[in-house]
């Protein structure tokens, strides 16, 4: 894509670690727009193939195995100034990495300290250490209440409020799955 354009081919990583943020760029827009028709393909090879879905949930059961739906359980808050909703694993759905880790910010995929610390903190007694839960998280809140240019790309958030924010994920959470090992 790039090879016509020196100055950017040199910041270029291996093919199998640009496949990779291709994928994940990927899944996070077909979890935004679950009502919409997706598909990528890869050396003619077609990768992923989602249909229009009726609901978030359809949506990461296509993205995720089918026999995970039963481990997942609905989130939903919301409040004058905030609007939580998505799907978080049970305990026993956890996994060695943050593949099946996303937080969306007023339809935006983000990467938020605030936030991964309230979801983990959450999940602490729960799954093993240096794993990671599954979380499809999205948060609608007003514009005014969170900077979205902290980073270039715009991947990362700041909010004014970031401990009330964290308290609202963290119990939201909890409340879902327990604060006990189980």
């Amino acid at each position: 894509m790039f090879h016509a354009i020196p100055a950017r081919e040199k910041f270029l990583k291996s093919d199998a670690t640009e496949r990779n943020y291709i994928k994940k760029l990927f899944l996070n827009y077909a979890l935004i727009h679950f009502q919409k028709k997706w598909s990528l393909v890869h050396n003619g090879k077609q990768v992923f193939h989602f249909n229009p879905c009726e609901s978030l949930l359809e949506r990461i059961t296509q993205v995720t195995k089918p026999e995970r739906e039963k481990k997942f359980k609905p989130i939903q808050y919301q409040d004058k100034q905030l609007e939580l909703y998505g799907v978080v694993g049970d305990a026993s759905l956890h996994f060695a990495n943050a593949q099946y880790f996303w937080i969306f910010v007023n339809g935006r995929p983000v990467q938020d300290r605030i936030i991964k610390k309230a979801i983990m903190d959450a999940y602490k007694r729960q799954i093993v250490p240096g794993s990671y839960p599954f979380v499809c998280l999205f948060i609608e809140i007003d514009p005014q209440q969170v900077d979205v240019n902290v980073h270039p790309r715009k991947s990362e958030v700041k909010f004014l409020d970031p401990g009330s924010m964290y308290s609202r994920v963290h119990e939201t959470i909890v409340s879902l799955i327990g604060a006990e090992k189980v």
